[in-house]
C-alpha cells in the first residue's frame, strides 16, 4: 500500500512540474512575442 501510495504522489510531482515549467514557457514566449510587436510598432 505504501510503495503505491509513493508512486502515485511521485506521478503528480512530475506532472505538477510539467504543468508549471509549461505554463512558464507559454508566459515567457507570450512576453518575448509581445516586446518584439511594441518594437515593431515604435519604430512605424
Amino acid at each position: 500500500m505504501s510503495t503505491q501510495i509513493d508512486k502515485i504522489f511521485a506521478s503528480l510531482i512530475l506532472l505538477t512540474v510539467f504543468i508549471i515549467s509549461s505554463l512558464s514557457w507559454l508566459v515567457l514566449r507570450t512576453l518575448q512575442e509581445g516586446r518584439k510587436a511594441l518594437k515593431e510598432r515604435n519604430k512605424d
